[in-house]
């Protein structure tokens, strides 16, 4: 690498470094048309030269090159396994520029999974035999204080963390940390932010798409880092990616992390995982914490759906420890029971047997929504922490009120849902003129105006009831217990 460094000699443009997969050899970097052709070379530069503040990488697909800098490896020897694309102190990474001309931030495109010839793609298929043989056990890494490092507009792709055998440790620190967790992204006791990016197709022993964790082990001891790590996961898609343990998207180890905007869906578990380990808790996002842990990681206007949740045992969203605290809003997640036994997990949810969000072609890897989805305009403005355009790079608010999901529907005809209503019993919610009643159990349900004139007064089974409602406001009791609702 030193040797590249005096080929590449000193940069022209002090503050950024711009990579295209298919420039020539022996570029500086310092404009596109000096641009490198490694990232893995850029991010050396970059470590090198504190005066780097950013990276714009073109379309085309890297695969990462060198292991972490400064990382010593315990029980086995190095070898190509270890190479990661390393997240440096106070770097943001840009993706999705054209490769061709002169392009600024403004002409960047999204990424996209049915189209990667022209996205910007982080491929730990280090072979390029198309195998998870050999492949990198991350795909990109952050350890320790990055600052404000940023990751966005990349897809993400065939981290394999599985059969690390090894343990890594930073060079003079305390930090140290295990291979097999997070495939596509590693967090340890760091804070970076990952927007833009889309996850598939990386497996992992747990947290398959991106492990977080709080945790660090001086002298062998575990222990909580001194400082909480609070990344950012915003704008990000998970898809077919698989776990062994835990998160087939993300898993959080006492981090406050905020995953914000995100879809999930089609997710899974490695083969034969089910019979091997049948009690095991697998979801999709799962948070663990210390006991008395003071880490409160937040999901908001998330969109999880269609996750393959036949396989799991446990919640999509699982809480590894009864004294945390749940902090979820605005999201639809299928599947997921609220339990009386944790803290309130906050407001506008749409949990349980959840209507269909109406993906435009999940089969198609199309998860933008179809006008009327329960999704649009569902979302909390005040809770989104990330930039003005969406995953597909189109506004991120559209109609006044932001979307659920990573994607922002461009036409603001969402169905309208009244407040979810969690009764003892049954979830209860009003959308385009219609009771939906979604029972446990067989209930007694009553449905009132606000005169106290009986509009329906009946005994419904187990499951999901569709009452017709005029426009106006109503009282319904469940088995003695009421709620309001507005029929828009």
């Amino acid at each position: 690498m030193a040797v590249l460094m005096l080929l590449f000699g000193t940069s022209l443009h002090a503050d950024i470094l711009y990579v295209k997969a298919n420039a020539p050899a022996g570029g500086n970097g310092s404009s596109w048309a000096n641009a490198m052709n490694s990232l893995g070379d850029a991010l050396f530069e970059a470590e090198m030269k504190p005066s780097v503040t950013e990276i714009w990488v073109a379309q085309g697909t890297y695969y990462p090159t060198d292991p972490f800098p400064d990382v010593i490896i315990s029980g086995r020897a190095p070898d190509n396994r270890d190479n990661t694309f390393p997240l440096l102190k106070n770097v943001k990474i840009y993706g999705g520029f054209p490769n061709t001309g002169n392009p600024g931030m403004a002409d960047r495109i999204a990424p996209s999974l049915r189209n990667l010839s022209q996205s910007s793609v982080l491929s730990g298929d280090i072979n390029k035999d198309g195998t998870w043989a050999g492949n990198a056990l991350q795909v990109v890494s952050a350890i320790g204080d990055v600052g404000n490092a940023v990751l966005d507009g990349f897809v993400i792709t065939g981290g394999y963390g599985q059969n690390g055998n090894c343990k890594y440790t930073l060079t003079g620190t305390d930090l140290n940390w295990w291979p097999d967790d997070g495939g596509g992204i590693q967090v340890v006791c760091s804070s970076p932010t990952l927007s833009n990016l889309i996850f598939t197709n990386n497996v992992a022993y747990s947290g398959a798409s991106i492990f977080i964790t709080g945790r660090y082990y001086p002298g062998g001891v575990e222990s909580l880092y001194t400082i909480i790590p609070e990344p950012k996961v915003t704008n990000c898609l998970f898809v077919n990616n698989l776990v062994q343990q835990g998160g087939s998207a993300i898993k959080s180890r006492d981090t406050n992390v905020k995953i914000t905007n995100v879809t999930i869906s089609g997710n899974g578990m490695t083969a034969g995982e089910i019979e091997a380990h049948p009690t095991e808790r697998r979801s999709t996002i799962y948070f663990e914490f210390v006991l008395f842990s003071p880490a409160v990681p937040e999901i908001n206007n998330a969109l999880i759906y269609g996750d393959l949740r036949q396989e799991f045992v446990g919640d999509i969203v699982h809480f590894h420890d009864q004294g945390s605290v749940r902090i979820i809003n605005n999201s639809l997640i299928q599947g997921l029971v609220e339990n009386e036994k944790f803290a309130p997990y906050g407001t506008g949810n749409i949990f349980g047997d959840v209507p269909d969000p109406l993906f435009t072609a999940p089969s198609n890897l199309d998860f933008t929504l179809k006008s009327g989805s329960p999704a649009i305009n569902a979302g909390s403005n005040a809770k989104y922490n990330g930039s003005n355009k969406d995953l597909a790079g189109n506004p991120r608010i559209y109609g006044g009120t932001i979307d659920m999901g990573a994607y922002e529907s461009q036409t603001g005809s969402g169905t309208v849902i009244d407040k979810i209503h969690n009764v003892e019993n049954a979830m209860v919610y009003v959308s385009d003129n219609v009771l939906t009643v979604n029972a446990k159990i067989a209930v007694a349900l009553g449905v009132y105006d606000l005169t106290g004139k009986t509009i329906l007064e009946k005994d419904v089974v187990a499951g999901i009831t569709k009452i017709p409602l005029q426009k106006g406001v109503y009282v319904v009791n469940v088995d003695g217990k009421s709620v309001k609702v507005i029929s828009y």
